[in-house]
């Protein structure tokens, strides 16, 4: 569903690059929440809070690069 959005706002966007990035970083804030959220139904210490915890770090990664990605394309329009 995110992915047909991603594609319907940048069918109609006038600015499609910065359109993408900015729908690609909500996505992104959105997962980390829901990861967050897991976190705190999960024991500290297990298998699976560590692989919860290095899922959330990889999102946070390709968040905070997607909106380098933004902040360049915002100063290159």
């Amino acid at each position: 569903l995110h992915r047909t959005w991603i594609d319907l706002k940048s069918a109609i966007a006038s600015d499609t690059d910065t359109a993408v990035l900015e729908e690609i970083v909500r996505g992104e804030s959105y997962a980390v929440e829901a990861y967050k959220e897991a976190l705190k139904n999960l024991t500290i210490g297990t298998s699976a809070y560590d692989s919860v915890v290095n899922q959330r770090n990889s999102i946070r990664t390709a968040k905070d690069r997607m909106e380098r990605l933004e902040l360049v394309s915002d100063i290159a329009s």
